[in-house]
């Protein structure tokens, strides 16, 4: 499995932080590309360095174990509180394993994209370009990675799951080595490398769109642990009202 690696430092020499509230994956996907690999040869590198944790067994978004915890802290110089805070079931506590998208076409893609191992998502182009034009990077959101998140609870719009050029699934997964401005590289699709900052608006939400989006900013609540009970009380008390 390790036999094209011929040198694996002890720890990774660029290491970007993780951003509170994004997906493990895609922590790890800014960190493969800040270093010139793709996340395939990242998981790699660190089971060469720590041949006892097998990572290509393991659901890097959630509820990792210890020793892997232990081994992504140490490499990419981190504390394991930081890498706990970011797996979906401590950043959603009542959150059901069977809402977390997960790819069902293994064996049809390339396995250098290492999608076996970590959730699909959705993404907002809004989002994306403002995280772009604030902080030059981008990243995932983990709760674009919900089987009932379509919306963006933020801005009212659809999550989009294809590239709107070769429409081609989970396009923010990038393979190619990183270009000066990484930002754009995170924002193209794998590909055909088409950015995906740019969108055609759609008209304003209808009232059967909008309580759709109420629904699934209620239930977004609800795995957070947020009572539901309070929040349907409220709504009753202002419509009777």
């Amino acid at each position: 499995m390790h036999g094209d690696i011929s040198f694996v430092p002890e720890v990774l020499p660029i290491a970007p932080r993780p951003i509170a509230g994004e997906l493990i994956s895609s922590w790890l996907l800014r960190v493969s590309f800040a270093n010139g690999l793709t996340l395939a040869e990242l998981m790699q590198g660190i089971e060469a360095r720590f041949p006892e944790v097998p990572l290509r067994g393991a659901f890097i978004d959630d509820q990792l174990s210890p020793s892997v915890r232990s081994a992504l802290a140490k490499f990419l110089r981190v504390t394991e509180h930081e890498i706990k805070a970011l797996e979906l079931r401590h950043q959603f506590p009542i959150l059901p394993m069977e809402w977390i998208l997960r790819s069902i076409d293994w064996e049809l893609v390339s396995p250098h994209r290492f999608v076996q191992g970590r959730a699909m998502d959705g993404f907002c182009p809004i989002c994306i370009q403002e995280m772009s034009r604030r902080t030059r990077t981008v990243w995932i959101r983990g709760e674009w990675a919900f089987v009932f998140q379509t919306h963006c609870a933020r801005h009212r719009t659809p999550l989009l799951e294809t590239c709107g050029v070769c429409f081609i699934e989970d396009p923010l997964e990038i393979t190619n080595p990183p270009v000066r401005d990484k930002s754009l590289q995170l924002a193209s699709c794998w590909n055909c490398g088409s950015s995906l900052l740019l969108y055609d608006p759609e008209p304003a939400a209808s009232a059967t769109v909008a309580e759709i989006i109420d629904l699934e900013s209620a239930i977004l609540k609800a795995v957070l642990g947020k009572s539901l009970v309070r929040t349907a009380l409220h709504q009753s008390v202002h419509r009777e009202a």
